[in-house]
């Protein structure tokens, strides 16, 4: 299927070439801007322009690669151009990454910037069925498994408080709390919320590791004494 688009376009006009790069450049921005679009709806910094500029930008580059123009007898090596594009991503994926103390974030926003390349990539070299598929797999695993991870997450200790917006060094003290009372922190989710009222709170839930249980209690009775919370809640599993 993917060779008989490119032939169609190759072959009606002298502008089939042109028309044929246009689709592959709008292709590489559709589907990167679907997996954008779920990194942005959920309040990850790299976002829909990120995702989209990234597999854009990898498409460019492979079109370039396999039919920009020559370079006197030079060979052309399409994938030594696509080996670089992949390393080179890596790099910026590896920006979105935060890790404080034991807690790891940005992960999976790094791992769908490097997907977009790829994706940009089969765009580029005319492999939209490969495109769709990634896309669509990606899609399903950002959206559904989502739901089996909270339910994983479930089963190991929790604790869930609010604390007040003008608190700035909530997730530092955290973090020293949990390195002095030795419990591991496997996530840690923050969210700023106005009230009715207009005041900022911090919505944030801990997950603890199962081994941390004896340590737990201690750790959370000083996270109340420092933070002070305005809700407070220990799940134990």
């Amino acid at each position: 299927m993917d060779k008989i688009i490119i032939d169609f376009f190759e072959n009606i006009h002298i502008f089939g070439h042109i028309v044929l790069i246009l689709i592959e450049l709008i292709c590489a921005a559709l589907f990167a801007g679907l997996i954008g679009y779920e990194r942005e709806s959920n309040g990850h910094a790299a976002g829909l322009r990120t995702h989209i500029l990234v597999s854009v930008g990898a498409c460019l580059i492979m079109i370039v690669s396999i039919s920009g123009p020559g370079f006197g007898d030079a060979t052309r090596d399409p994938a030594r151009i696509a080996a670089q594009v992949v390393s080179g991503i890596g790099f910026l994926g590896a920006g979105t990454i935060i890790q404080n103390g034991t807690n790891v974030k940005g992960l999976t926003t790094a791992a769908t910037i490097w997907l977009c390349g790829g994706i940009g990539l089969a765009c580029g070299a005319g492999y939209f069925s490969g495109a769709i598929i990634a896309t669509i797999v990606s899609l399903v695993s950002l959206t559904l498994l989502i739901k089996v991870e909270v339910k994983i997450s479930r089963q190991s200790p929790r604790i869930m408080l609010i604390v007040n917006g003008s608190q700035t060094n909530v997730l530092k003290d955290i973090m020293e709390l949990s390195t002095t009372f030795e419990v591991e922190i496997k996530d840690i989710r923050s969210n700023l919320v106005k009230t009715k009222d207009g005041d900022a709170r911090y919505h944030i839930t801990l997950t603890l590791n199962k081994n941390s249980i004896l340590n737990i209690e201690s750790f959370a009775d000083e996270l109340k004494n420092r933070l002070l919370p305005i809700d407070f809640k220990l799940y134990r599993k």
